[in-house]
């Protein structure tokens, strides 16, 4: 198990890396200008605008995903803010983190949870 999440975070931390020497050319060449031109191809109802608005609704989630991680407390929000802004450079990072760091419990998905979930659904099923 432990070679598989180094696996992981080698990859991670590859993504990571490719991404900002990209993101680096993309500012060098082209400037700071991200908004208009993402927003731009939104509004214009494109297929790179279908992408971009689908590219939003990821981050949207993300942003929610990470304050709820955090019982939307104040630093919950602050760090949603950070995923729905900053991205890959801020979700990347975080996902090379052990559970225990990010507050989680190592029993996140006990016994007695799946158990709960799978009496739940064979109720449902049942009717």
């Amino acid at each position: 198990m432990e070679s598989e999440n180094g696996k992981i975070q080698d990859i991670t931390l590859g993504i990571y890396c490719w991404f900002s020497i990209y993101t680096g050319v993309v500012v060098v060449n082209h400037g700071f200008n991200l908004f208009p031109v993402f927003f731009g191809d939104v509004f214009a109802v494109t297929w790179r605008g279908q992408f971009n608005f689908d590219f939003l609704c990821f981050l949207i989630l993300s942003g929610l995903w990470v304050s709820w991680r955090h019982n939307f407390s104040s630093r919950g929000l602050l760090l949603g803010f950070c995923a729905f802004i900053l991205g890959i450079m801020f979700l990347a990072p975080i996902s090379c983190l052990p559970p225990e760091c990010e507050g989680e419990t190592t029993d996140y998905f006990s016994v007695k949870q799946v158990a709960k979930v799978k009496f739940i659904r064979s109720d449902f099923s049942s009717s």
